[in-house]
């Protein structure tokens, strides 16, 4: 059996909420820990000590397993436990980061919860959160940049209203359940499994007040603010695109649907050389890059639409804190 003393940290954030930053720049670089989370292990070019490749391909599963499987994938958890408790043995902290452990399409989050914590035994949770306002936004223009959608945002926000769970739509594994953003109902599920710490971070603190979002996460971690914030520092940020980019995947999703999948993707002939799609897509991307980036204008209807179903912001993390027994967040604080 591991050290009781070894700390498991799981980071259940919802998506668009820089889960992506948490992972590839800040879980993935601290000293010390034990990541498991993505990016893969092999995809950063390392490996990890205790693990071999069929952990790899473990870990690799593990998070479809626990949100999309309705039978209870008991086998790979109980793997899952030994391997953890193996890791505890080297005395280092453990960091698990997915987003897909927000998705509860097929599986409640409480369902989830209790598939995580048999895994992963007692764990503190870190759960990252977004005002719907932004996020769904950002979730529609993801969609559209991935060839997930192609209709107008208040046409998306129709659909996604009438089954935010997206399960009329299993066949899209990408397209998220919007449930995870009503915090005051989800994070306290994810909660009910587990004894441990539990942290909320919100977007909003990493674009406009990283110091404090560093110096929270920092705390939370027992590690050097001054480590996360020159991490932080050196991240990357996502890749804007313009309007003229996502016309371009609009005419695209067009002619899909008029022509044969198999059609698109023969390469496209040039009197000098083949270009094929990957190609066309990077000269475009290119070319629009230099064009403002595309943003989503809310209207007072979509507003109101998205505040009625998930709730005042802050009024949300306020709930949710209550209820897990944090620091209730004022007014001000949840902006």
């Amino acid at each position: 059996m591991g050290s009781p003393s070894v700390r498991v940290v799981l980071h259940v954030g919802a998506a668009k909420t820089a889960t992506t930053t948490l992972q590839k720049n800040i879980f993935a670089r601290l000293p010390g820990i034990t990541y498991l989370g993505k990016p893969d292990p092999l995809d950063r070019g390392r490996t990890i000590r205790g693990l071999s490749p069929p952990h790899y391909l473990l870990l690799e599963r593990i998070g479809n397993k626990i949100v999309r499987e309705k039978v209870y994938p008991r086998d790979d958890i109980c793997e899952l436990r030994n391997l953890i408790e193996r890791l505890e043995e080297f005395g280092e902290p453990i960091i698990y980061s997915n987003e897909l452990l927000s998705d509860n399409k097929c599986v409640s989050f409480e369902e989830i919860a209790k598939r995580l914590r048999e895994g992963f035994g007692d764990a503190d949770l870190i759960f990252t959160v977004r005002d719907p306002l932004t996020a769904l936004p950002s979730m529609y223009l993801h969609e559209m940049r991935d060839r997930l959608c192609d209709i107008p945002f208040t046409v998306w926000l129709d659909e996604v209203l009438a089954d935010p769970r997206r399960t009329s739509r299993l066949e899209y594994p990408l397209e998220d359940s919007l449930e995870q953003y009503q915090y005051a109902s989800a994070i306290p599920q994810f909660r009910s499994a587990f004894d441990g710490r539990m942290e909320i971070l919100k977007f909003e603190d990493l674009t406009a007040n990283p110091i404090k979002f560093a110096c929270q996460l920092a705390d939370f971690l027992s590690i050097d603010v001054k480590l996360i914030t020159s991490l932080l520092k050196s991240a990357p940020k996502n890749a804007a695109k313009s309007a003229d980019w996502y016309r371009y995947q609009r005419s695209y999703m067009k002619i899909k649907k008029i022509f044969p999948t198999e059609l698109l993707n023969v390469p496209l002939m040039n009197p000098v050389k083949q270009i094929s799609r990957r190609v066309l897509d990077g000269a475009i991307d290119r070319v629009t890059s230099k064009q403002p980036s595309k943003s989503v204008e809310l209207s007072d209807y979509d507003r109101q639409r998205i505040e009625q179903f998930f709730g005042i912001y802050a009024q949300e993390l306020a709930t949710a804190s209550r209820k897990i027994g944090l620091h209730e967040p004022s007014a001000a604080e949840g902006a």
